[in-house]
């Protein structure tokens, strides 16, 4: 038990949070039992509703464990209890801070894949980011159009296939990050928008 508070108080020194730094928290969805039941217990009685409705027990307890490392980071940050954190979602299901003295200025994004989460947390800025699991097939090669523009969908069809995963990733993993961060009613169709 002494190691694991030795970590908790480690992380406390990383909740001091300038107006100009972005923290990157990257965790491992895949614990103990005892680790996803400890995370359980920080969760609303929503979260925890809606933890059961996941078919897998192997996703339910990933969302759990997602969700407590968020409470847990964001309580860091905001100096309370990460069961007493409170989160507000929008249209699309993104989730925020609600309005609180604290809560107003502190800003973030969650995103997961496969059985990592990463978190990223800025002060008075809303920020995006984006965890890919690479697969090994390639369903954006034949739905690019969906996620592409015609531009970069010639500019990616012309790469080596040691390259082209690589592109293929980068290019969805900027575009989730720059649709998050913006809201995604205020961001232009995914094929619209243009890596470089």
């Amino acid at each position: 038990m002494v190691a694991q508070e030795n970590i908790w108080l480690s992380l406390l020194s990383c909740s001091v949070l300038d107006m100009d730094e972005v923290h990157v928290w990257l965790a491992s969805l895949n614990q103990t039992s005892a680790t996803v039941e400890t995370f359980f217990k920080l969760l609303t009685l929503d979260e925890k509703h809606g933890a059961p409705n996941y078919h897998f027990a192997k996703v339910r307890d990933y969302f759990t464990v997602g969700r407590g490392v968020l409470r847990i980071i964001l309580g860091l940050y905001l100096n309370i209890p990460p069961d007493r954190i409170q989160l507000t979602y929008n249209k699309f299901g993104k989730p925020a801070l609600c309005d609180s003295d604290e809560g107003a200025t502190v800003c973030f994004n969650v995103s997961h894949s496969n059985d990592i989460v990463l978190c990223t947390v800025m002060r008075g800025r809303e920020l995006g980011n984006d965890v890919e699991c690479v697969r090994d097939n390639l369903s954006y090669v034949e739905n690019r159009q969906k996620f592409f523009s015609s531009r970069e969908s010639q500019h990616i069809m012309v790469l080596s296939v040691y390259l082209l995963e690589t592109a293929i990733y980068t290019c969805c993993a900027h575009k989730e990050t720059y649709i998050k961060a913006v809201g995604e009613e205020n961001a232009r169709r995914v094929e619209e928008l243009l890596c470089r």
